[in-house]
């Protein structure tokens, strides 16, 4: 299993070891990508409290398989983290929200930028209370920018086994070796999800356009009520979607659990997978 010094380890690789750490936030680059509500489910400022069961064919499982597939495919960092501190409602600051404090450890996915913090006070928006058990749990942190929102992010938080953590590696080496990633682990071509529209805040002709008033408070969250019926799934997860892909209480082989397939964003998530067939000439249907 993964341990504080395995984290410590990774962080002699990643982070200047005579710095002070320093609690902060993240900020994103000038040219990350503007947020879109269609990464609301996968990253919805929450936790998954259970491992990740990767070989898991119930519907739950497989959800959960498609959402840590969708994180990973669209993340801007994915991160090893050890929890430090846990705040319940009330007890940060007076705030009626929940907190934990990480120490950054490996960077497993994306750059992270220059002036990052060593440790980040990081918002669960959770039904739940977060245990304090959580204290000293090494986790995985997947992070898309939202510059929109303060702070300029929305996260993931979940357990970071080492069967997990050793997919990730393995994917990202295997990007880097299809030349879908550079060494740095950013997406070859440019920037990591950078679009083509330019710089954010300018028209097609690059003037500035009006700048945009600031989200005061965060937009992410899931979109759909979260089901807590089920003491074995995801809190703070969505569980539920609609689906025509049958009775999600049918027999074996009957159920198609819903499709969260990321995009082209980052091509991670097709790698590994089954070429797609061609499609016919026109005029040329199939007999």
């Amino acid at each position: 299993m993964l341990t504080a010094a395995s984290l410590a380890g990774c962080k002699s690789k990643n982070r200047r070891r005579d710095r002070t750490p320093t609690l902060g936030d993240l900020n994103p680059p000038r040219d990350a990508p503007d947020w879109e509500s269609r990464f609301n489910v996968a990253f919805d400022d929450s936790y998954t409290p259970t491992s990740l069961n990767l070989q898991g064919r119930a519907p739950n499982d497989v959800l959960d398989q498609q959402l840590f597939q969708a994180r990973l495919g669209h993340a801007a960092l994915v991160l090893l983290v050890r929890v430090e501190q846990v705040w319940g409602r009330g007890r940060y600051q007076g705030r009626q929200k929940q907190f934990v404090e990480v120490l950054v450890g490996e960077t497993l996915l994306g750059s992270l930028p220059k002036d990052a913090p060593d440790r980040l006070l990081v918002e669960i928006d959770s039904i739940d209370e977060l245990p304090g058990a959580l204290k000293g749990e090494i986790m995985l942190l997947f992070v898309r920018w939202d510059s929109e929102s303060e702070p300029p992010y929305h996260h993931h938080l979940m357990p970071a086994d080492d069967d997990v953590v050793a997919l990730i590696k393995a994917m990202v080496e295997h990007a880097k070796a299809e030349g879908v990633l550079d060494k740095q682990g950013e997406e070859t071509g440019g920037k990591r999800g950078k679009g083509k529209r330019g710089k954010r805040g300018q028209n097609e002709g690059g003037k500035r356009k009006a700048g945009k008033k600031k989200k005061d408070k965060r937009g992410g969250g899931p979109v759909e009520p979260v089901d807590d019926s089920n003491p074995g799934g995801s809190s703070g997860t969505p569980i539920l979607f609609e689906s025509s892909g049958g009775d999600p209480g049918a027999g074996d082989g009957e159920y198609t659990p819903p499709s969260v397939q990321p995009d082209d964003s980052t091509g991670l998530q097709d790698l590994g997978g089954e070429p797609k067939p061609e499609e016919p000439a026109s005029g040329d249907a199939p007999p």
